[in-house]
């Protein structure tokens, strides 16, 4: 953690818009706006990244759906986090343990993924799993 208060960063960023529009490069109708937008993005991005830093972010709550396109296939769609690895896993039967997908752990650049599975049985079960390290 950053135990700075901050405060140098928003005079810093006073200064580089104080400048600029001294310089003719900005319009003051823009300034404050742009500092504002600033200062709202880089609060979320430290926000963001301190979850990788204390892997918070493995925890996150996301939600699997499934959907079946035809009658022996199943469309599964899971948001994800980039960065984090996931791993599908199926049973047909919830007294039996979760069985892992042969492709093993993938990872994530987008918000969401989409996976096709066949069914055999006609009933299964799905999980994603979540991991930082595969």
């Amino acid at each position: 953690m950053c135990s700075c208060s901050g405060q140098p960063y928003y005079d810093a960023a006073d200064q580089a818009g104080q400048s600029r529009l001294c310089g003719g490069i900005h319009v003051a109708v823009d300034d404050l706006t742009g500092r504002r937008v600033g200062s709202h993005c880089g609060k979320a991005a430290w926000s963001l990244v301190s979850q990788y830093f204390d892997g918070s972010i493995a925890q996150s709550p996301f939600a699997v759906t499934i959907r079946q396109p035809s009658a022996t296939q199943c469309e599964l769609k899971c948001d994800t986090v980039r960065g984090v690895d996931h791993k599908l896993q199926s049973t047909a039967d919830l007294a039996e343990p979760l069985v892992d997908d042969p492709a093993g752990f993938f990872q994530c650049r987008e918000s969401t993924a989409m996976l096709f599975q066949s069914f055999a049985p006609p009933q299964q079960f799905f999980r994603d799993a979540r991991s930082l390290t595969p």
